[in-house]
């Protein structure tokens, strides 16, 4: 049996209550190849933002935490958690990473 058009998936905007806009993702992939591995990233990306925000907020109504205390509880959570989804989509691309994983690498 035939399936029909498959709903665009992802959101409009960057976060979900509203900012910057992005497009949902309308292509059909077959399995393993590179526009399932790029939508793929695409979603977690979006998952990773998400992540990012319920974190933020849930520090912001931490009474132990400063205003300094929110921003680097935030970024230590980003690069422990957001930045390893924008590698690993990275390297499943087949392109080269970003210039830092090569360092010393000639």
């Amino acid at each position: 049996m035939a399936q029909g058009p498959r709903l665009p998936r992802g959101r409009m905007t960057v976060r979900k209550g509203g900012g910057n806009r992005v497009r949902l993702w309308e292509l059909d992939a077959k399995p393993g190849s590179t526009s399932a591995r790029l939508e793929q990233a695409y979603l977690e990306a979006l998952q990773a933002v998400d992540r990012t925000e319920v974190r933020h907020n849930a520090s912001k109504g931490d009474p132990r935490f400063t205003p300094d205390g929110v921003r680097d509880d935030l970024l230590k959570f980003v690069l422990s958690d957001a930045v390893p989804v924008y590698i690993a989509a990275e390297l499943q691309s087949g392109r080269p990473g970003p210039k830092y994983l090569s360092v010393g690498q000639d």
